[in-house]
């Protein structure tokens, strides 16, 4: 996950988005972002202990997709990446694209407009970070923790959310 083919894809074509402005870049980290929030409040890499490295995960199975340490990190640029490309959930392709996806793999959650495709995003990534930061399966070393915490506030004023 971390230095993955997911990951990568989503922080490097939002970084291509923002630097070029060119949103065919923006588009795939937009519907990645969504996917990764389909399933990321249930996912527990400790179900993979020997695949997790002590470092990423402090010594413990604790984590969500990369160990418990090192997700405060994750999430720092996912959130990065999400307000990079949070305007393109208006845009008709993402929109008809993950329209068309849902229809056919039948997703548990509507997502037919820009308001429940950005709350879908918040709910699966962001609420369930948090989530994980108050029952330790996220726990950084010193200062990660409350940088991620920062970086979810920071966000959120950003976009101009009320929540």
């Amino acid at each position: 996950w971390r230095n993955g083919v997911v990951y990568d894809a989503i922080v490097q074509c939002a970084d291509a988005y923002y630097y070029t402005g060119d949103k065919k870049y923006g588009r795939v980290a937009a519907i990645l972002i969504d996917r990764l929030a389909d399933f990321y409040p249930e996912y527990n890499v400790g179900k993979y202990g020997s695949l997790i490295t002590t470092a990423a995960a402090g010594n413990t199975n604790y984590g969500k997709t990369i160990g418990r340490v090192w997700e405060t990190n994750l999430i720092d640029e996912i959130i990065v990446a999400y307000d990079t490309v949070f305007e393109l959930y208006e845009d008709e392709d993402v929109l008809n694209y993950i329209k068309e996806k849902g229809e056919k793999l039948k997703f548990r959650y509507a997502k037919n407009t820009p308001s429940q495709l950005r709350t879908h995003t918040e709910d699966g990534i962001l609420r369930a970070a948090y989530d994980g930061l108050m029952d330790f399966s996220i726990n950084g070393n010193f200062g990660m923790d409350q940088k991620m915490l920062e970086a979810l506030r920071g966000g959120r004023e950003r976009r101009g959310a009320a929540r």
